[in-house]
């Protein structure tokens, strides 16, 4: 419920492997991530960490899926 309420948390995913969830967040700035990270998201019930990382350049982008009919 608390993800679904934050707006700057634009996507969620359950995750496998070593972290439960993956949150796409859009940030005004790094400071504004910041007070979203330390002061909201931290601050959700059952977060215990966050392992942030940031996307230094798009290399590609594609929406289309590579899906042929038989």
């Amino acid at each position: 419920a608390a993800v679904e309420a934050e707006d700057h948390i634009v996507e969620c995913h359950a995750m496998s492997g070593g972290h439960d969830f993956l949150l796409k967040v859009v940030a005004l700035s790094m400071d504004h991530f910041s007070e979203l990270s330390m002061q909201r998201i931290l601050k959700f019930p059952g977060v215990e960490k966050i392992e942030s990382n940031f996307s230094l350049q798009e290399i590609k982008h594609s929406q289309v899926l590579p899906i042929r009919d038989t």
